[in-house]
């Protein structure tokens, strides 16, 4: 499933990639809503938006989620129970966060001279973007366990979702 988040959810799109989920942010492309839904049209995706009025408008011609909170972490919740993105092992599927093209692992010889020295020096192994225009690169520093710390809360979030939502059919 591909998503194409509007120019409200930048933050969203970057934190989707980061899961794996693969996501266009439609301000690399225009801010016009008719150009976001032909935008959303020509990749078959569904847009993600919290503009009401653009969530009218597209649904003629695409499948929309209007999300109802501006906090990220409620929007990561709502995509993962309505779209059932899975949270779950996302460090193996994590797509740049930039662009949203695939990350390969490189050892440390391919970025030498393009990393800080003492990164270098403390970190074995790089994911690097595939995408050459890009060509971001990463490591596990200290912002790759506050990403799983704020992935797992998510997660438990989603599970204490789904547990009230069990009681409530049992009654």
């Amino acid at each position: 499933m591909l998503f194409v988040a509007d120019v409200m959810l930048k933050k969203l799109a970057r934190w989707l990639r980061i899961i794996g989920v693969p996501t266009v942010f439609a301000g690399d492309y225009t801010e016009d809503d008719d150009e976001i839904i032909k935008l959303a049209m020509a990749k078959e995706a569904v847009l993600l938006t919290r503009d009401k009025a653009l969530a009218r408008k597209a649904g003629d011609y695409v499948p929309v989620v209007l999300l109802s909170s501006t906090v990220f972490e409620k929007q990561l919740l709502q995509l993962a129970k309505e779209k059932r993105i899975q949270l779950a092992g996302f460090e193996s599927r994590t797509l740049c966060p930039q662009c949203g093209n695939e990350l390969r692992v490189v050892g440390r010889e391919k970025v030498r001279g393009k990393v800080f020295p003492r990164v270098y020096a403390a970190h074995e192994k790089f994911w690097l973007c595939s995408d050459t225009k890009c060509g971001k690169i990463y490591w596990t520093g200290s912002h790759w366990r506050k990403i799983g710390g704020t992935v797992e809360k998510v997660a438990g979030l989603l599970k204490g979702v789904k547990k009230a939502a069990g009681r409530k059919k049992a009654i």
